[in-house]
């Protein structure tokens, strides 16, 4: 694998993992296994006509699930992917997600301020990235989806002037289709930056803690 090239890990406030064991034994073992990042995502409400996600699906808050995942590891980052911002005011957010990053103090550890990444595809959304983000993350995407995106992305950067201090934009995307280290060298010749893996639906907590074991062991080792 490129020296370039981290790997993440989702889905770690869903389902099995949403019950407390099962949650600390992921992030655990995706801390052990090399992984650089867990992430969480959120969903308020499920539809019933939603078909990737059932409307009786356990599904915890992303900031309270991540806080309680910083008490059980000392290495890995966390990252929410999505958090619904709108939905949120901004200063208690802010403050929540600066007390996560230190756990007491509410002065961010990460200077200047926890690094801010933007999801979506529309125009707005990749204008934003580029304008105020650090990093821009595509979930559920294909190799074509990819350069497509990031060929939109430097359109974009074309078009609206990203200030010097944010540095290079950090891309991080969440593979759709089966991952080998060919495809993840393809995903990385694109300008990747992170993939970010999506763990197989249904599996019990302890096959799914190998599964992160054999992943980190293909792709980390």
């Amino acid at each position: 694998m490129p020296d370039r090239l981290k790997f993440g890990l989702t889905g770690s406030n869903g389902g099995v993992t949403s019950y407390p064991e099962a949650l600390v034994g992921l992030a655990q073992a995706a801390e052990r296994a090399g992984f650089d990042s867990i992430w969480a995502g959120e969903h308020h409400v499920l539809a019933t006509s939603s078909t990737m996600i059932p409307p009786t699906s356990r599904y915890l808050n992303p900031v309270v699930a991540l806080t309680y995942v910083a008490a059980y590891t000392r290495t890995i980052r966390l990252g929410t992917g999505v958090l619904l911002l709108p939905q949120y005011q901004p200063l208690i957010l802010a403050k929540e997600l600066a007390s996560l990053d230190v756990l007491a103090y509410p002065h961010p550890l990460q200077q200047p301020a926890p690094p801010i990444v933007v999801g979506g595809r529309s125009p707005a959304a990749l204008r934003r990235a580029v304008e105020q983000a650090n990093g821009w993350y595509g979930y559920a995407m294909d190799l074509d989806e990819t350069a497509a995106l990031l060929a939109q992305l430097h359109e974009a950067a074309g078009r609206s002037p990203r200030p010097a201090s944010l540095g290079e934009l950090e891309i991080s995307v969440a593979p759709r289709v089966p991952l080998d280290k060919d495809t993840a060298q393809r995903f990385a010749n694109l300008g990747v930056h992170r993939l970010i893996l999506i763990p197989p639906r249904g599996m019990e907590a302890l096959a799914l803690e190998q599964w992160v074991k054999t992943r980190g062991e293909t792709f980390l080792c």
